[in-house]
C-alpha cells in the first residue's frame, strides 16, 4: 500500500534510495510542466489554490515553469503560478 512505501521510505531509505527518489519525483515534476504548459496559452481562464482560498484569473503571459496569471478573485493582482498548481476555470 502507499502507507508501507511512505514508511519504508521515511524509517529505512539509506542516503542513497532518497537521492535517487528525490530525482525522481523532480523529474516527474518537469515533464507535467512540460505538459501544462503546452496546455495553457495566452488568454485562457485558470484558477489554482493556496493556502486553501481558490484564486480565478486569465493567463497573461508563459515562462518555463510558471505562467503568469492576471488575478481577477479574491482580488485584483498578478501572480507567477507554476504550471502545475493551475487548473482550466
Amino acid at each position: 500500500t502507499h502507507e508501507d512505501v511512505i514508511t519504508h521510505i521515511l524509517y529505512k531509505a539509506s542516503n542513497e534510495d532518497l537521492e535517487t527518489i528525490i530525482s525522481a519525483i523532480k523529474e516527474r515534476r518537469r515533464v507535467l510542466s512540460i505538459k501544462n504548459r503546452n496546455k495553457f496559452q495566452v488568454g485562457t481562464n485558470v484558477k489554482f489554490y493556496h493556502k486553501g482560498i481558490e484564486y480565478k484569473g486569465t493567463v497573461s503571459g508563459i515562462k518555463v515553469k510558471k505562467a503568469v496569471v492576471n488575478v481577477t478573485f479574491p482580488r485584483l493582482i498578478t501572480y507567477n503560478v507554476p504550471l502545475n498548481m493551475l487548473e482550466a476555470a
